[in-house]
């Protein structure tokens, strides 16, 4: 037997490539970079990507079984791929979101689509829900944790039940090598609800270190959240937590129904990422402080630089959600170098392009799909999708909505400021798309 695993580099798709290594199991991971996989020597690594359904024939070629991580955007077409070449298992990883049925929840949309899309073909399924991860607390509160010793919040009484990827995974490696699975959606979660002031106690005692719980408003919350990702996620995180203090989620036993042990607890959890928490700068003789404390440029160690780019990166990209170029243009150096398609742009123009696009397009919406700090750069693999309600290049509006993908390098200084600027994308298809140039053109 032979299982592909899709998203094998991702916080559960690591586990599952390990589990089933360990059952014994033939696997295939697919990647879009097999050279920084890092993957176990007996894994057979194929470059591929969901997002591109037709890099997929070689990695599927006899494959029976398959782990989908979800992109709902090419979901159907995957499926059919699958399918065409012989696929007849095909386990989801879904979430507990898509329980939501009020058409608002973004995440519950996001996934609902791709279970659709499996629930339509002529494979055997099982959808695996897991409610939230335990670790979404990194990149909560993981770079105040490592650099100040304190977590910032709202709600310090919502509680969750937060579950350990491992578990996640051991669910769908029983889904896809047991039989009795087929039309099941699982939904899983942690065994206990803590809430987030009693997992940063936890975090504190597994650790050995001094962590204070800091609660502010869900207005502070919503301004510093919006900094780093979409405003529908930002409200949809401080809905959940709002809802998490009225009415606290119950632990569910599938994880114990399935595997036949109990759930890994939040405290094997920090035990099992304390080195994501160690300290990275501390007061006079160790003393840990709550102030914030303002760092000079050039004493951040390299990981903290990386997160502080990879979050100065990602407030950019919200910024543009917001229409907000301001949110952009602050962060760059007064001599910083902009690149399209390898072509330098002078900043007048390139602030030009910007404002031209959020006015024909002013629904457009950034989506950041992965992101990786490599030294001083950040590197962002990115889903547009825009409709033009403006004249645009001399054409009139077209409102029709299209999806376009695009990568963006960003180059810092020790400041924190963008020096170099460099986006990659075929302008052609898109702007096909909108009927802005001629097939031939093509």
């Amino acid at each position: 037997m032979t299982v592909l695993v899709t998203g094998a580099t991702g916080t559960v798709g690591r586990h599952v490539v390990d589990q089933l290594l360990s059952a014994g199991v033939r696997v295939r991971a697919l990647t879009r970079n097999p050279a920084t996989a890092a993957l176990p020597d007996r894994v057979e690594v194929f470059e591929g990507d969901l997002e591109q359904p037709g890099t997929l024939h070689a990695a599927l070629h006899g494959v029976e079984r398959l782990f989908l991580f979800p992109v709902p955007e090419t979901a159907r077409e995957v499926v059919a791929v699958a399918e065409e070449a012989g696929v007849r298992r095909v386990v989801v990883l879904s979430s507990s979101s898509v329980l939501d049925t009020s058409g608002d929840n973004y995440s519950g949309e996001h996934h609902r689509t791709v279970e659709r899309a499996v629930e339509k073909s002529g494979v055997e399924w099982t959808f695996v829900r897991p409610d939230e991860f335990a670790a979404n607390v990194l990149w909560k509160w993981g770079h105040s944790i490592r650099t100040e010793g304190v977590v910032r919040a709202p709600y310090g009484n919502a509680r969750r039940v937060l579950i350990h990827e491992a578990d996640v995974a051991a669910v769908a490696v029983a889904a896809l090598l047991q039989d009795g699975h087929a039309g099941q959606a699982y939904l899983l979660t942690g065994p206990e609800a803590l809430s987030q002031a009693e997992q940063v106690r936890v975090i504190a005692e597994t650790t050995g270190r001094s962590i204070l719980f800091e609660e502010i408003t869900p207005d502070q919350a919503r301004a510093s959240m919006g900094r780093a990702m979409p405003q529908p996620v930002v409200e949809m995180v401080l809905d959940y937590l709002a809802e998490a203090v009225a009415r606290p989620p119950a632990p569910v036993d599938t994880v114990e129904r399935i595997t036949g042990r109990p759930a890994r607890t939040f405290a094997r959890w920090a035990a099992d990422h304390a080195g994501d928490f160690a300290a990275q700068h501390e007061g006079p003789s160790g003393i840990r402080h709550a102030e914030r404390k303002e760092t000079m440029p050039g004493t951040l160690s390299e990981q903290s630089v990386q997160e502080r780019n990879k979050e100065l990166a990602l407030s950019m990209a919200a910024a543009w959600n917001r229409g907000e170029l301001h949110g952009i243009t602050k962060h760059w150096a007064a001599d910083i170098q902009h690149f399209s398609e390898d072509r330098p742009v002078p900043s007048e123009a390139m602030v030009s392009a910007m404002e031209a696009g959020l006015a024909a397009f002013p629904d457009l919406q950034m989506e950041v799909k992965s992101i990786v700090a490599e030294g001083d750069r950040v590197i962002l693999r990115i889903t547009v999708t825009a409709s033009q309600q403006g004249e645009f290049l001399g054409k009139a509006p077209t409102g029709r909505k299209v999806t376009w993908y695009m990568l963006e390098e960003l180059r810092f200084n020790d400041a924190g400021q963008v020096i170099e600027h460099y986006d990659v994308f075929n302008y052609l298809p898109m702007l096909k798309k909108l009927d802005l140039v001629p097939a031939d053109v093509l």
